[in-house]
């Protein structure tokens, strides 16, 4: 036992975590406890925080208690904990609540999905040094940003025969489905999904988009589409686009033939003022407009 323990006090306090429960089995000092196992699932999101609580008893002193992950090929990686004796270092985005035996991870990532294990040992009974554990489960996602929502329409005469709808969201896991939102709630028959699509990004996350058509007998429709409990802008779908002509609206027409009247009015009354102002400006100069008349008959006649 001593040499076991000469041993041991050689390795690195990281190092020895990880061997700690094999160690213990192989020297009969104690053996792992996994029949104390309490299953956990947590939820988290990319940039989001997340707290994993180890069900320790209270009215025992901890020797140790320490959080590590299971990687892909089964190793173990250490991510936050404490020991009686010796000093642990944390994994980047961690922080360790001792009183409450309680592990913080910051700003999540996708690759923080996995599996989690909590080891911890009490040191009050010394015939009693199980290390006991329990199992954590941690699946992280990512939201999809708000839908956009576009509209593409195929029409005659300005008239639309069937519009081409798609819908796009972006940055999200796993891979969803984008739900139509129809307002009038029209049969299913005059509107179908013609495609989904998805695009990985290089962050692992990705992007979807969904298209569907539209038939235009039924008349104007109002659409949205939605994802992750996100919905996005309403637009008019088969919306008429008349003539010019046809389109005006009856009171621009009417303000634009009161305009039209009234600037008639007063070109008329410009032209009238300016006549007067000329025959006021022969009066002024040669007497009364009727001598004039008179004398410029008398002139042709003696004239002739």
């Amino acid at each position: 036992m001593k040499a076991s323990s000469s041993w041991l006090t050689l390795l690195g306090p990281r190092l020895l975590l990880y061997l700690l429960p094999l160690v213990l089995e192989i020297t009969g000092f104690s053996s792992v406890d996994r029949g104390h196992s309490y299953p956990g699932s947590y939820k988290g999101v990319v940039g989001g925080n997340v707290s994993f609580h180890c069900p320790v008893d209270k009215t025992k002193n901890l020797d140790l208690l320490y959080f590590q992950k299971v990687g892909v090929n089964r190793e173990q990686i250490f991510f936050n904990g404490y020991h009686s004796s010796k000093p642990l270092t944390p994994h980047p985005r961690t922080e360790m609540d001792h009183n409450n035996t309680i592990m913080h991870i910051y700003e999540l990532t996708l690759s923080d999905s996995g599996e989690y294990e909590c080891h911890y040992m009490y040191k009050d009974d010394m015939n009693d040094r199980r290390v006991n554990m329990v199992k954590i489960h941690l699946n992280v996602t990512a939201l999809f940003s708000k839908p956009v929502i576009t509209n593409n329409c195929n029409q005659a005469n300005g008239i639309p025969l069937e519009c081409d709808v798609k819908c796009e969201a972006h940055n999200g896991f796993p891979d969803k489905k984008i739900k139509w939102n129809e307002l009038r709630n029209v049969s299913k028959e005059m509107w179908k999904i013609l495609r989904n699509d998805e695009v990985p990004t290089r962050t692992e996350l990705v992007n979807i988009s969904s298209t569907a058509s539209f038939n235009c007998s039924v008349g104007e429709l109002k659409v949205s589409c939605s994802v992750d409990g996100i919905t996005s802008d309403i637009i008019s779908v088969c919306s008429s686009k008349a003539s010019p002509d046809q389109s005006a609206n009856p009171i621009i027409v009417i303000a634009a033939g009161v305009i039209c009247g009234l600037v008639g009015i007063v070109i008329i009354c410009v032209f009238k003022f300016k006549k007067r102002n000329t025959e006021a400006e022969n009066t002024r100069a040669n007497g009364h407009p009727e001598e004039v008349r008179v004398l410029n008959n008398l002139e042709a006649t003696l004239g002739s």
